[in-house]
């Protein structure tokens, strides 16, 4: 391979190494439209095993083929020179997009980013809001759940006391019925006792009833006697 080959060659990978470093900021149109800029002016010279599309040679990054045009020493220079500046002109375009890109964003989306930011930080701070709402939820479902833990604790207690007072309450009761029966014969001896002392006061008036009707017997035949003692120490 001679000298004007390589030379050939190594500015094919140079122009194939810039069209994939330029592929992530350009689009597949503008190289395009380069690579047919530098093909009219006859900077490329498509071979045979390149004769598909210039987008297709890009997108398999295959190696370009230069040639230059055989107008002599002249018109060689001219060519460089235009596909020099043709170069410059790319890299310069590049250069300013890729400045306005670091300071409004890329593709020129700074003020849609910006929104973007806005709401984010929005976001964020309704984020924290809710967390912070969740927190002092958590603290009152805690509080509620203790207070309903109590509930039941005191729901328990007064249910044992309830099944406390009605112990207590069938034990008045049976009392309460054992003193009924104790006041029934209670009143059943009072009956009886009453009954006895009725019996027992008819018997002793029957019998002081007796003992006046004895004395009276016994008094009559004295009587009789001092009234004839009487007529006698009369005559």
């Amino acid at each position: 391979m001679n000298g004007n080959s390589m030379e050939k060659t190594l500015t094919a990978s140079t122009l194939g190494a810039l069209a994939a470093q330029l592929k992530p900021f350009m689009a597949k149109g503008e190289i395009y439209s380069l690579l047919q800029d530098l093909i009219q002016v006859k900077a490329i010279i498509p071979s045979a095993a390149s004769a598909a599309p210039a987008t297709s040679a890009i997108s398999t990054t295959s190696v370009l083929k230069v040639g230059m045009s055989a107008l002599g020493g002249v018109g060689m220079l001219v060519v460089a020179c235009y596909t020099g500046y043709e170069v410059y002109k790319i890299c310069t375009g590049l250069w300013k997009k890729f400045k306005n890109w670091k300071t409004s964003g890329s593709g020129g989306n700074g003020e849609r980013n910006r929104a973007l930011d806005q709401e984010n930080r929005r976001l964020r701070t309704r984020a924290n809001e809710l967390r912070t709402a969740a927190k002092q939820t958590n603290g009152t479902v805690e509080r509620l759940r203790t207070a309903a833990r109590q509930a039941d604790a005191t729901a328990e207690g007064l249910r044992e006391q309830n099944q406390r007072l009605q112990e207590q309450n069938q034990q008045l009761r049976e009392q309460n019925q054992q003193l009924r029966e104790q006041n029934q014969r209670l009143q059943r001896i009072e009956e009886l006792l009453q009954g006895a002392f009725n019996q027992q006061g008819r018997m002793n008036n029957t019998d002081h009833s007796s003992d006046q009707a004895s004395t009276s017997q016994q008094g009559q035949p004295g009587g009789s006697q001092h009234a004839a003692n009487e007529g006698h120490n009369g005559n």
